[in-house]
């Protein structure tokens, strides 16, 4: 890792969908950003095992599992209470993006999303939230 990339930050992209996992990584990697990717919530917590990251990007309809709920979870828990969780979501109703904030989340990101919109928010709170390391 390059002093570059570690002051960028570290990001986890968690995702089912191996294409969106793919897009989000390769387009915050162009920004200097150590992308760590989870196609689940069992691998979501085997990173975490090892690490802690700058940010979670966390499907919202993960294979099995409900993200709202792994979001809620995060936020409970003292290792990653602090971290900021972009909901990814295709379900762009109102009702649903409560929920998302009401779980937690810093930011209720919509598929599809442009990667300009999403470099944008992601600069915002990897700049202005640091996440203390353990």
């Amino acid at each position: 890792m390059t002093s570059q990339t570690a002051a960028a930050g570290l990001i986890l992209v968690v995702d089912d969908d191996p294409h969106i996992r793919k897009a989000l990584a390769i387009m915050l990697r162009r920004e200097q950003y150590q992308v760590l990717e989870a196609s689940g919530v069992e691998e979501l917590y085997a990173v975490l095992e090892d690490c802690r990251p700058d940010l979670i990007f966390l499907d919202v309809m993960l294979s099995g599992e409900d993200g709202f709920s792994v979001c809620q979870q995060l936020k409970t828990e003292s290792f990653t209470m602090d971290v900021p969780v972009f909901l990814l979501t295709a379900r762009g109703l109102h009702a649903d993006v409560v929920r998302g904030f009401m779980c937690g989340a810093s930011e209720y990101v919509l598929k599809p999303f442009l990667a300009k919109d999403v470099i944008a928010l992601v600069k915002k709170y990897v700049m202005t939230h640091p996440v203390k390391q353990r």
